[in-house]
């Protein structure tokens, strides 16, 4: 589950943490459009730098950071010999592997810097119903304690004498059986908990309620939506130059 720490919103001051949750969708959903598009080596390499850039600035993140690609190895080790098979091509399968490993970093950063509440004001702002906007919000907010909850109980039952790395690949996954069992059991008394604590506090008397905290887009959240569009702009011109050339030879 240590892939799931590089989702879990992290708190900090820095200016990812600080931006807009819209502002940030904006350039992670730019950033992610911009990896299809990418025609050359040389744009790989400027986007990891810049997401390099970013992940040392937001102070802290560049474990959780480092986690997840650690726990995407072995997806990336697949996918780079399936794409090896077939284009037969080491810079082609080099280059799908790091479209994946980008992408997914572009998104964990966003995660980290962006809690769940800001998010969640976020989307009521753009329109989405309440009801969607708090079972979206409280899912995140529950991922944290169910991977917390998912260690303690592999760790009782290692202690009881459980062996998880032993085996072949059908042993290990009955031996999660006792493990994800309580986990379950556990997840369902806790929403049923949640579920009485939202009817004793009228849950659902408004289906417009107001927040502590209302979300306003400063100087530098325009700064990152025009960047990021004109970033993307340019690469898709970028791209439809390149792609009619090679059309018309």
């Amino acid at each position: 589950m240590s892939y799931l720490n590089a989702f879990i919103y992290t708190k900090g001051n820095t200016l990812l943490h600080r931006l807009d949750p819209r502002s940030k969708g904006v350039m992670a959903i730019s950033a992610a459009v911009s990896l299809g598009l990418l025609v050359s080596g040389v744009a790989v390499y400027l986007i990891i730098i810049g997401i390099l850039l970013l992940v040392i600035y937001a102070s802290g993140l560049g474990r959780q950071v480092y986690a997840s690609i650690r726990s995407y190895a072995i997806l990336s080790v697949i996918l780079f010999a399936v794409n090896l098979w077939a284009t037969r091509s080491l810079v082609v399968s080099a280059l799908v592997v790091e479209r994946l490993v980008l992408f997914v970093e572009i998104f964990s950063v966003i995660s980290l810097t962006t809690s769940p509440e800001d998010l969640g004001s976020a989307l009521l702002k753009l329109g989405l119903p309440y009801t969607f906007v708090l079972a979206f919000t409280m899912s995140l907010r529950f991922l944290p304690t169910v991977a917390n909850e998912l260690r303690s109980i592999e760790d009782s039952q290692k202690s009881r004498g459980l062996e998880l790395d032993k085996g072949g690949f059908v042993a290990r996954i009955k031996k999660y059986v006792p493990i994800l069992i309580p986990l379950l059991v556990n997840t369902i008394i806790r929403a049923e908990q949640v579920a009485e604590a939202m009817e004793s506090k009228c849950f659902g008397a408004t289906t417009r309620p107001t927040r502590i905290r209302d979300l306003k887009f400063g100087l530098a959240d325009w700064l990152t939506v025009v960047l990021s569009a004109a970033a993307l702009a340019a690469l898709s011109y970028h791209y439809a130059l390149t792609h009619s050339a090679l059309t018309f030879l």
